[in-house]
């Protein structure tokens, strides 16, 4: 069986699969990409067993229908070496090889037969709703940074999206802080409908819908959901999520608020951050009436200290943050000023931004 494609169509698609692909795996097969041929049309599949990602591209040349698995990273090296316009030309052989010619250029390589790839199985889906690229790339980009890393409590590990009414509500958490983000839906759901999606599946959408200006489709079954938009489908199997409730985290309004200026708040963040300890990252915030002092200090006795003016029409409050936390909050919400809402020095703070009500955070004090 010989396929021809244009380097240019093949390379677009393939660097979109790559960063499923790892060149070390257990199993040999998941550094490997699926090719379905369809006359003018090519569909890529790559998966590591817990996401699926599956690209359609357009052909210039016909060919005839058919299937081979091809070794990602090594076939994109070969593309990128090639010049621009260069026609590659596919042979399968009968011994589970497979010649790559373009020109005087002549490659071989290890293939896998086609049905021992680990596709998905299609999963009817429970329920569905469209959302604007603009809005799942808002919701994801707000909420990603607070997903937890490689945590032993798998549910940290995973962005979670709740349906409810004609609200789409993401949510994540890595139990030191929050992120919430809402958009509104144009399908109403009569009862809460939740799916907890692992991070790299998000990370994945997030990259496809910054591109995108369609509407992206979400379809969830019980196993597993599927994000697709024109030439791209993302399905990832879903991380267990009964009796996980990322709302019950966010605390009732406090009895202290302050409005503060980001900017303000940020350089003296900054400032403090520098002679802060190496791995706790602390900074202490001491709120007096009418000001903010924010120090911190290391164990090699070295102390930083820096004052702002505030609204502060309460007693004296010290508080402690990981200053990296803080910071985060700040650049991700991007606005001028942000609300704090605060009850004890160890009791979670509630931020908000006055002007954007469907996003807000959560972020636990430190001990020091």
């Amino acid at each position: 069986m010989t396929f021809e494609i244009e380097r240019d169509e093949l390379l677009k698609p393939l660097q979109h699969c790559l960063n499923l692909l790892e060149r070390k795996h257990t199993l040999p097969i998941l550094a490997y990409v699926l090719f379905d041929f369809s006359e003018n049309d090519l569909l890529l599949t790559v998966t590591d067993t817990e996401v699926q990602l599956e690209v359609k591209t357009s052909l210039t040349i016909k060919n005839p229908n058919g299937r081979i698995v091809l070794p990602g990273h090594k076939l994109a090296d070969i593309c990128k070496g090639l010049s621009p316009g260069s026609i590659l030309k596919v042979e399968l052989k009968e011994d589970k090889k497979v010649v790559i010619s373009s020109g005087r250029n002549r490659f071989t390589l290890l293939a896998f037969l086609p049905e021992d790839y680990p596709c998905f199985n299609s999963d009817p889906a429970a329920f569905e709703c469209q959302v604007p690229a603009s809005d799942l790339n808002y919701l994801l980009s707000k909420t990603h940074f607070a997903v937890g890393q490689q945590d032993i409590r798998q549910y940290l590990n995973g962005v979670l999206f709740e349906m409810a009414s004609n609200t789409l509500t993401v949510m994540t958490t890595d139990g030191h802080r929050l992120a919430l983000a809402e958009r509104p839906l144009k399908t109403t759901f009569d009862s809460v409908l939740k799916a907890l999606v692992p991070k790299k599946c998000t990370i994945e959408v997030l990259k496809a819908c910054s591109h995108s200006t369609a509407d992206w489709l979400i379809a969830c079954s019980e196993h597993q959901i599927e994000f697709s938009c024109q030439d791209i489908t993302i399905t990832s199997k879903l991380i267990h999520s009964q009796g996980i409730d990322f709302k019950q985290l966010i605390p009732k309004s406090g009895d202290k608020f302050l409005e503060v200026s980001c900017q303000d708040l940020k350089q003296a963040l900054e400032l403090a951050a520098i002679l802060s300890h190496e791995k706790s990252r602390g900074v202490r915030l001491e709120f007096n009436q009418g000001s903010l002092k924010v120090s911190a200090n290391n164990p090699e006795y070295e102390a930083a200290e820096t004052e702002i003016a505030v609204d502060f029409p309460y007693d004296l409050f010290s508080i402690a943050f990981n200053v990296a936390y803080l910071l985060d909050i700040i650049n991700i919400a991007d606005q001028a000023s942000l609300n704090f809402s605060f009850s004890d020095a160890n009791a979670g703070v509630l931020v908000q931004s006055k002007e954007i009500k469907d996003l807000l955070f959560v972020v636990m004090p430190l001990r020091l």
